[in-house]
Formats: C-alpha cells, structure tokens, sequence
C-alpha cells in the first residue's frame, strides 16, 4: 500500500481523477516531484493551492496552512454545513419579489408615492379646503371626485403593471427544483421551497434555482457548461469545475446523500467573478482523513444561468433568493426625470404666484368694497358678526384669501399628470417598442426602458459613443498578421467569404509568400511561424466543438478577439482540434501537436493580456502572451532586436492606418527549475485569499518579464450598417458627437474617417501632451485656433454658432486634464468641435468626459453670476441641451448613466448597458430614428399637452376672475363645484389625449428624416411661449366667455336666461365650445376618431348639465342651480347665438395670431408642412448622396435594377416614379415606417 489504500504499482481512482482534472498531475508526469504533493501542475492555481490544503487536514489544524489564511474570518462568513442535503434554518428564503404591492401594502403606498409628489399633495390640500363651506365657493365633491379619478385611473395603471411583475414572479417561484434527499432519491418542490444546504439536481437546459456550489458533473472530467444569458448576455459557453476532492470524485447519489461537510464563505455580495470559501470534507470510509478545498468562483453555479452539454449536476445550496449574485446585481438604474418634469415644476411655483397674486388682490378689494359700498346695504348684514363675516379686517382678509385661492383651484390643471403619464407609456411601449423600422435582424425591437425622458429624445445636442460593438459590429475578422517585421495577408480578400476552400488553397490565396514559406524544409514551419500560430491557438479560452456533418471546428469563448483568431488560423491550415482539462492537440498543416497546459494567467483590463505557460511534446515549456500593443510592446523591447522594433512599430501603424484591431505576441522558452520555483511561488500567492489578487498580479509581472517578440495580429471589426450615414445625419442635426475608445489613435482616426465622423483629416486638430504643463499649452493653442476658425463655423455648428472643427485626444492626455483647471479648457475646445474623437480611454475617463461637458455646458449657460437670473439660464438649458451615451458593453455602463438618455445597444457584450440604460435599440443607425422622429414626435406632442391643458384650466379661472368684479368680490362662482371637475376630467381631456397620441408636426415621418436641419430647432416649450399662450391666450378666451354671454343677455320675457344660474350655464358651454376648437386648431393631422371625439367632448357637456338635473329629480333633490335651467337655456336663441358668437371671437383672433406667425414668422415644421404639399412624395426630388443617406437608414428600399434601366439613380429621383403611382403620394410602405395606431388614419 501506498499509504492512501492503494496497492503498490496500481494507479489510484483519485491519481487518475486528478490527472484529468489538474493538468500535468499523475505518475508519468514530468517535473518531478515535491514533498507532500502528487505530481502535478494546474491550470488553475486556486485549485492546486486546494490540493495543498486538502492535502493532510492534520496539517492545516496544526500549521495554519494557507487554506485557513484564505478562508474569511468567521465574523465576516457564511457557514452552510452539507448534511445530506437537510435545509439550514436562518437563512433567507428561495423567493423573488419584484412587484412592489400586495392587496394590503397596495393603498399605503400607493398614496404614499402619490402625495410624495407636490403637484398630488397640492391638489389634495385644495380638496380638503373645498369642504370648509364657511369660505368655499365650492362643494367639496366635485375637486374631491376629480382628485379620486386622477388616483384611480393612476392607480389602475400600477396595479396593471405590478400585476405582471406578480405574475413574472410567481412564475419563477413555481419553477420545479430536484431535491436530493436522505435516501439518495430525489423530490420535486417548487424554487420558493429551496433552502441553503440543500443539494439540488440539475439536468441540461435547466436554470440554477439558486447559487450553487458544484459537487458532482457527470462528465468524467468533473467539469461542467454553463451560459450565462441571464447574467451577462453572453451566449457564448463557459466551463465550470467541481470541488475535486480527492476521494469524493466518483461519488454516487446516494453517497452524496451521506456526505457531511462545512462551507465557510463570504457574505452575500454582488461581485460577479470573484468568491472567497473553503470548503471541509468530513472524513468518510476509505478516506484517512477529510479534505479542505479552497472554493472560487470556478466551482460557483449562480442562479439564472443554465446548464448546457453536461448531462447533469449536483450542487449545494449557497445563498437563495434576495442574497443570490443576480439578485444582488439587479438594483435599478439612477431615476431621470423628464425636462419637462423640472419645467412643470418651475411653472406651477410660478402659476401658484399667480393664483397668489389674484387671491391678494380680490382679497383686498373685498375689504375695499366691504367698507366702502357693503355696510352702507343693511340687508346684507356685514356689519354683524358672523359665521364667514368678521368686523376684524385681518381675519376677513385671510377668510377672503382662503375663499378666493379655492375658487381659483382650476389654474393647474389636475388631469394633466395622469395624462402625461399615459402619452409617455403609449409613446413609449406602443410607439417606440413597436416601430418596424426599428426592428433589427434578429427580430429585437427597440425598448423604451424609461418613458419619464421620451421629450429629451427630441432635444439631443450631445451624442457620446462607444466604438467596438457600437459603431462596430463586433464581428471580429482576421485580416493579416506580422513576423518578423513583414506583413502578410490581403486586406482585400476575406476568409469569411470562402468558406469552402481547403486550408492550403485558403493560405495560398490569403498570401502566397507565407504559403510558401510555410512549404519549406519538406513541408515543416519554420520556428518563427511555428511559435507564432501555436501562441494563437494556446493564448485562449475557447471550447472546441466539431460539427459530426460538416466535421469543421467550431469555437466559442467569451473574447470575439480570440474566437477571430482562431477561426482565422483554422482556415489557414492551423486548428485548435481539442481540448481537455490540461491539454491541447493542434494541427499545423495536417501535423498534429500536444501541448501540456501548466498555468493559465488570465486577462484583466488592467493586465491588458493574456499568457499560458505550457510543456511541448518535446518537453520544453514556453511561456505563450497576447495582449495590447502598448503593453505587450514595452515587454519586449529588452530581449528585441532594435531593427525588429522598428519594423513592428510600422507593421503596428499601418494596421492601424487601415482601421485593424492589433494585438502582439510573444513568447519566452522557461527553464525547468526556473518554473518549478517560480509556479511553487504562484501557488504560494494564490492560496491567498486575502490578498490573492494582488499577490498573483505581482507574479505575472515577474514570469512575463524579458519577453521575445513573436509577431502582431490585425483584426477588422466591421462597421455596422448605416453607422456613416447615422453620423452623417447627426451632424445635419447639430448634435455634436463624440466617440470615445479604448483603441490606439491611428485605429480611431480612420475608423472616423470611415464612418464619417471625420471628413477634413488634413485639418484635423490633434492634443497629445506627455504631462500637465504640454496639454494646458497645447490647449491654449486649439482654442485659438478654433476661435480664429469662427466665421467657418456657423453652417455645422449649434445655433452659438460653434463650428466643424475636428478634434482627436488621448487617454493618456486626458489624465492629465481631467478633475484639473485645464478641465474647462478641453470643454470649450470641445464645444467649438463638431466631432471629438478620445482614443485609449478607460472606462472612468467615458464617464468623467461626460460629466465635464454637462458642467460646462452649465456654467456656460448660467454665466458668472450666481444669481436667480444665472439660476434660470441654467434651468433653460436644461430644456434644450440634452447629453446622450450610447454603448454596448459593461464598460459603458458608467458613461451611461452618467448622461441625461442613456441608450443601450443589444450586442454581443453582454446586456449590462442595455440593463442600465434608458433605450435599447439593436444597431446604432436606429439612433437616428429614435431622436428625429420619435424624439420630435414626444417633444412636439407633449409641449403641446402641457399648454394646452394648462390655457383652458387658466380660460376657466379667469372667467371666474372677471366674474368677481361684478359680484361684490364675495368669491361667488358661476358654475358648481361637480361641473367644474366634469370640465376638467371629461369635456376637455379626452381631446387633447388623442392630440398627443396622435398628432404631428407633418404628414409622413420621412421628412423629419429627410431633413435633420430641423430637428431641435424650435423653443416650444420656452417660459415666454408658455406664458404667451397658455396664459395671455386663455385671458383673452375668458374675457370673452364672460363678457359676451354678460352683457349679450338681457332681460326679455318669460323665457329670459339672465339669471345667475342660466349666464353660468350659458358661460360654461361657451367655455367648453372655444376649448375644443382650440385643440382642433392646435392639431396638424385630423384623424376620424379625433374630431369625433372633439364634437362628443362638446355634447357632453349638453349630457352631463342634464344628467345632473335628472339626478336631482330622481332623488327628489332641489337644486336652483339645475332645477329646470337647462332646459330654459336650450331654449333661448339667444344662447345658440352666443355660441357662434364667442366662437368667432376667440377663432378669429386665434386665426389671425396663426396667420401672422405662418405669414411672417414661421416655425420650421410650418414650412416642412408647406414642402410636403408641393411634393407628390415626402422623398420627392432627392439628390443621389440623399437617396444613399436615407436608404442606409432604412427609409428608402436598396435600389432594384431592373435590366440595363440605371437613370434614376444618375438623375437624382431614385425610385421615386413608381412609387409616386403605387403609394398614392405617401412612402410608408416603401420606407417600413410605422408608429402603430397612428397609422390607422
């Protein structure tokens, strides 16, 4: 025996297990041997670190080996013992809870939320005030019932979408889990019933219930695939490995069932790659001693993601519910608030002002007419004191003040809010979510994520961007490559393209030279190329898969950039055919290798490569590194000739020149000895947990030191389609953009140029600075030079008349000026620039630029000052300048969520910005059709939602003002408090919602396209236009609803309407009458459904005045107010007469103030209307670089040819004679443009 129960010369179950799982373990390995320890080198140094821990428990108790050290304090940890799968009490439970409501919790906070919100708790005040009838003028029903029909119709609204949230829940929580039980069968319970401790069974294309520890696979290596969709968005598989301990590995079921054992873990967090834990097997029969394993997260399942290619597992319960790793990531994105958000706010303090302002005044002349026209009426009493009548003249003034600010309620309008609520859901879950045009190849449409920002989309003047997987597709290809300082490979010819020819013809074709060289010395590569495709093929992470039909390779691996490379070397002739746990079997032309992998260094943003260090077939151990030019490049440069330095640094320029992605490699041959101390070291770092990161970094450093140059790799990232006209139209539209990279400056200037973004290179304005003082000067210089660049400027720049220069900075630049006072000086050269390119910029550098630009942009609108006219400056610009980030990957999340509309694109890096951002489109043309047409749409909409519903709440008040002069100023109404809030909710709200459902500023949305000049151009929603019409308009309205009918109507015989209630009657009609021709005024696009709507607003004002009265004698209820005065007024032409009358009043002067503005001031949407009437087509007469433009964005078809028939193209009217006669006039079924309903008209 070999004191492990093994006979002599007979290799044991775990020898054999381990050299499965732990590379380069087991008697016939090479390398010798270490006291202690089998034979063995790891691919992953935490699990040889276990294998020392686990080694001898004895050993751990007594030294306090590293396996303690890593495990957490006990203080700071999670223990869950492993006791044949029993549930651990204390713990939370396995359910998930997104909604935010149940039937008890609903109307706490529900109306918590509401009346959190000043507009709601306003309103809530003015109803509770209208039933003081000592001082209101009101009833308290009526504003009660307005104020309850805005909360239910609010409320119906998050009850429906908490519903599916509860019904998304229950879902997951009914989803079946199998639990392992005593007798090593196993139970099927719902996912809530989960407990830690537990052992769960899981089968292929089932999801993880919860965070699990790995404990058996039933692939024989003990590793197990995993895809992370949920989690990241990564489609791409991922291995996973089991504890290993020695002695358990070929355990069954029902022995896992009698297995005990103790985890000590972290506390839940939210990291997604790192775990800390140690694991303790008790001792069992057959095993002298248990085993003490060090857990990563390598041996983590986490809930969410699914099991793939792997039969099944077994797993222990970790954490559950609220405190999985999903869980914990899935916290909300910052809460943006509309522009017109913070405009409404503004405008209700100062609307209140004014309703201050009126209650003041009437208050005052109340006094004023008391004391000098109402005592002197003795039959009015006021000289008595009374309930409502004081002789204190400060507490008649305020009773006055109360009684005048309730009559007054109207002037906000309380149907606006839930009606805002609704236009932005519809706009964006209907319209934006819902749009053909915006569907990508896929079949993904885009997502409105946060409809409170639906305005600022037409408001955009910043656009920040990513580069890789944005503007680029991140479909990564191999282009060339470099050895030796030479460059091979056709950068016009794509392997892609042809996949069916063999590797020697694909090689050959690819580049003759290399296909030669690699024919030489009877078919053998020579040792530059062999170290060269082997440091490709081993410097990776993929899974290898073989098509049984085709028998091609097929990798798949979390980097596009090694899956390119690979993909690439197999065309070529030079295959990755296999891989297990510790080897990798190559093909080099048909002559197969195997390769021993020792270690693995893996790749980190800030290590910026990758490195693999692994035995040959002929015993020698290399050292195989890929990674960034500028890091792998300053590796090299001590063992590199300087010729070769040179030749690469060309090779390197030139790749960059042609728009490539580049990477180096590089490789060292180690000796032995030196490896063995150097992984023994290693190991030594990773065994600990505490400072394991650091420790491992620091090694790396060491081994990857004296690097040889082994050649570069060129990889295209292809352009997305539309992405160069998408650019093309955001400058048309005065939006400056900035695209900020992590690529090297020359990749990013003809990727630039490529795209668009840069049209004038020779003018190009570059700021390279090695340290502080070189970019502060070197930006004193560029300002100059842009401001002496003015009077070019104002064609291509914002309406400040900043202009088409070009700017490109680097990372390292940039960390010399930002969170500086040369921060201010790179914005204003910013500002003046068109397009802004930021190349090798870190994650944290995207975001910081962002926030600079928002500051400056500011402060720049306030101006020096600091006070209230500085403050409204900067309120203004709020409106107008909104910044926008774009990007596809978790490293854009902060730059996101850091702009005012964070818009995320549905790539291939995962769903990370697309979970934090605000929009989700699936390629970057949509971006233009997401801003010019949906961005308008919501802008012009709901500016005109606001105004409107504010002119007729101010139109109703100010009747009522001019009312109280002619009253005594006793704060009496002329209509009732019910009649009031039907006004409001029903006889004028249903209107204006169609309007902003349905409106537009012209007739088809490929104008809007045609013509980005216009977009952004117009201030509808300034403080001065507001003003002008929703209260200058509205004073104007109720001067002549109350005059007309005041003065029209006289005493006559029995039939006279003079009478308060008649005139109130007769005024209110008239009020709902001018209100609903206004919104058919204001609307540019009548539809059926609209102007019926508009005509039964009308009516029911007829409906509801007797519908009242029919209540009141129903109920034997008698009202002077209604009893019989309907049916007086509709008797009397004198009433129908003063309908007509106040109608042209008010529609004549609303005609002549629209006639003047078309006639001498028109809005651009004005004349785009006009244009489109000229038109038989909205695409009419379009130049060919329009026509190529628009038809990259999707709006125009690819141009058929149709025989040798190419005129239309050379004479500008692309397509458009045929589609002029077979779409009558319009081009949506043309272009595939559709906004849902709105095209039903």
């Amino acid at each position: 025996m070999d004191g492990r129960g093994t006979p002599p010369g007979k290799e044991s179950t775990r020898s054999k297990i381990a050299r499965k799982l732990i590379p380069g373990r087991g008697k016939d390995s090479p390398g010798g041997s270490r006291t202690g320890l089998l034979h063995r080198r790891s691919v992953d140094p935490t699990r040889l670190a276990a294998l020392q821990a686990r080694e001898s428990q004895r050993n751990l108790a007594v030294n306090g080996a590293n396996g303690t050290k890593a495990a957490p304090p006990p203080g700071e940890s999670r223990i869950v013992l492993l006791e044949g799968g029993n549930p651990q009490p204390g713990f939370k439970h396995n359910g998930i809870k997104t909604s935010k409501y149940n039937p008890v919790t609903f109307f706490p906070i529900f109306l918590f939320e509401m009346f959190s919100r000043a507009a709601y708790l306003y309103f809530l005040i003015q109803a509770g005030l209208a039933w003081w009838s000592t001082v209101s003028p009101y009833g308290g029903f009526g504003s009660t019932a307005a104020l309850v029909f805005v909360l239910v119709v609010a409320g119906i609204k998050a009850v429906y979408e908490d519903v599916k949230r509860h019904h998304e829940d229950n879902e997951t929580n009914k989803s079946i889990a199998h639990v392992l039980q005593g007798d090593g069968s196993f139970v099927d319970v719902p996912w809530r019933k989960v407990s830690v401790g537990q052992v769960l069974k899981v089968h292929d294309d089932e999801l993880f219930p919860a965070d699990l520890l790995c404990l058996h696979s039933s692939l024989p290596d003990g590793v197990c695939f995993i895809r992370t969709t949920n989690l990241d968005g990564e489609t791409n598989l991922k291995i996973r490995s089991t504890l290993g301990a020695d002695g358990y590995e070929d355990q069954t079921e029902s022995e896992w069932a009698r297995t005990r054992g103790t985890l000590q873990c972290e506390l839940p967090n939210a990291e997604l790659h790192t775990f800390k834990g140690r694991f303790d097997m008790d001792p069992k029969e057959g095993v002298a001693a248990g085993r003490t394993v060090a857990v990563t997260m390598n041996e983590m399942l986490l809930r969410g993601c699914m099991l793939k290619n792997s039969g099944h597992i077994l797993g222990m319960v970790v954490y559950t519910g609220a405190e999985t790793r999903i869980q914990m990531n899935s916290a909300e994105t910052p809460l943006k608030y509309g522009s017109f958000d913070n405009f409404l706010n503004i405008q209700i303090v100062l609307i209140i002002l004014l309703q201050l302002a009126m209650c003041v005044l009437h208050g005052g002349l109340g006094l004023w007419w008391r004391s000098n026209y109402g005592e002197e009426r003795y039959f009015l009493a006021l000289t008595i004191e009374g309930q409502g009548n004081y002789t204190s003249d400060v507490a008649q003034f305020f009773i006055n003040m109360v009684t005048y600010w309730i009559l007054y309620s109207y002037l906000v309008p309380i149907s606006l809010f839930v009606t805002m609520e609704i236009v932005k859901f519809w706009q964006g879950f209907v319209f934006v979510n819902s749009d053909p045009a915006m569907e990508d190849t896929a079949g993904q449409y885009a997502k409105a994520r946060n409809t409170n920002l639906n305005e600022d989309l037409g408001k955009v003047s910043y656009v920040f961007s990513d580069k890789t997987g944005t503007l680029t597709s991140n479909e990564m290809q191999l282009r060339q490559i470099a050895l030796d300082g030479t460059a091979y490979g056709k950068t016009g010819w794509r392997l892609e393209d042809h996949p069916t020819l063999d590797a020697d013809t694909a090689l050959h074709t690819w580049d003759p030279t290399l296909h030669a060289a690699a024919q030489q010395e009877g078919g053998d590569l020579t040792n530059a190329q062999r170290l060269f495709w082997t440091n490709i093929l081993i410097c990776n992470s993929l899974i290898v898969e073989k098509d049984p039909v085709t028998g091609n390779y097929k990798y798949q691996g979390p980097s596009p950039d090694e899956v390119a490379l690979v993909e690439g070397a197999a065309r070529l002739g030079f295959c990755l055919t296999a891989r297990s746990s510790d080897k990798l079997t190559l093909s080099f032309l048909g002559r197969e290798e195997v390769w021993v992998v020792l270690n693995v260094l893996e790749y980190s943003s800030a290590r910026a490569r990758m490195s693999v260090i692994a035995r040959g077939p002929n015993g020698e151990i290399r050292l195989f590194c890929k990674g960034a030019d500028a890091r792998v490049m300053d590796m090299v440069r001590g063992r590199t000739e300087t010729r070769l330095l040179h030749k690469t640094d060309q090779n390197l320029h030139q790749f960059a020149v042609n728009g490539l992605r580049t990477l180096v490699v590089a490789t060292k041959e180690l000796e032995e000895e030196e490896w063995s101390q150097w992984d023994e070291r290693y190991q030594d770092a990773a065994s600990n947990l505490d400072r394991r990161e650091q420790l491992i970094a620091e090694s790396a450093e060491e081994v990857e030191a004296n690097l040889e140059l082994t050649g570069v790799t060129a990889i295209e990232d292809k352009l997305q389609d539309g992405v160069p006209a998408t650019i093309q139209t955001l400058l048309a539209a005065r939006i400056k953009v900035w695209v900020i990279t992590g690529d090297k400056q020359e990749t990013a200037i003809n990727i630039a140029i490529s795209c668009k973004l840069i049209l004038h290179p020779d003018s190009l304005l570059i700021c390279n600075a090695e340290s502080y003082e070189g970019a502060r000067d070197r930006l004193h210089e560029l300002l100059q030079m842009v401001q002496r660049a003015s009077p070019h400027s104002g064609h291509h720049g914002s309406d400040s008349g900043k202009g088409r220069a070009e700017l490109v900075i680097d990372g390292k630049t940039l960390s010399h000026v930002l969170e500086r006072d040369t921060e201010a000086l790179l914005a204003e050269v910013g500002s003046h620039c068109s397009s802004v390119v930021i190349c090798r910029a870190s994650p944290s550098q995207k975001a910081a630029v962002v926030g600079m630009m928002k500051d400056w942009e500011l402060r720049q609108a306030g101006g020096a000052g600091k006070g209230p006219l500085a403050w409204w400056r900067r309120k203004r610009f709020r409106l107008a300048g909104k910044m926008l980030a774009i990007g596809d990957g978790a490293n854009d999340v902060a730059m996101i969520q850091s702009a005012d509309i964070g818009v995320g694109i549905m790539g291939k890096e995962g769903r990370q910005a697309v979970n934090n951002s605000d929009y989700a489109i699936g390629q970057f043309r949509f971006l233009a059709r997401l801003l010019l047409v949906h961005g308008t749409l919501s802008h012009y909409r709901l500016a005109r939602l606001i105004r409107y519903s504010f002119m007729k709440n101010i139109l109703f008040c100010f009747m009522l003002f001019f009312y109280q002069f002619y009253c005594a100023f006793s704060g009496q109404t002329l209509v009732d408090g019910v009649a009031a809030a039907v006004y409001n909710v029903i006889c004028t709200s249903i209107p204006i919602l169609l309007f902003a459902v349905l409106d537009r500023p012209v007739k088809h949305f490929e104008t809007l396209m045609r013509y980005p000049e216009m977009y952004n151009r117009g201030h509808s929603m300034a403080t001065a236009v507001f003003w002008r019409y929703s209260v200058m308009t509205a004073v104007f309205g109720g001067a002549v609803c109350f005059f007309f009918p005041y003065y029209a109507i006289v005493a006559s015989d029995r039939d006279s309407i003079n009478d308060l209630y008649s005139v109130g009657k007769t005024v209110y009609i008239c009020i709902v009458l001018l209100v609903n021709v206004e919104v058919l005024m204001v609307a540019r696009y009548w539809t059926k459904v609209f102007v019926i709507c508009v005509v039964l607003s009308y009516l029911a004002a007829f409906a509801f005045l007797l519908v009242y009265l029919w209540v009141d004698v129903a109920f034997d209820i008698y009202d002077p107010a209604q009893y019989g005065v309907m049916y007086q007024v509709m008797s009397s032409p004198t009433f129908w007469f003063l309908q007509i009358v106040t109608l042209a009043a008010f529609f004549g002067y609303r005609f002549l103030d629209r006639a003047v503005v078309w006639n001498n001031h028109p809005h651009d949407d004005m004349l785009l209307a006009e244009a489109e009437k000229l038109r038989a087509s909205p695409l009419f007469g379009l130049e060919a670089n329009e026509a190529d433009r628009l038809r990259d964005l999707g709006v125009l078809k690819p141009l058929v040819v149709i025989g040798e028939d190419m005129q239309a193209r050379s004479t500008g009217d692309v397509e458009l004679g045929s589609a002029q006669q077979t779409s009558g006039g319009t081009w949506a079924q043309h272009s595939g443009q559709g906004l849902g309903p709105v095209h039903s008209a």
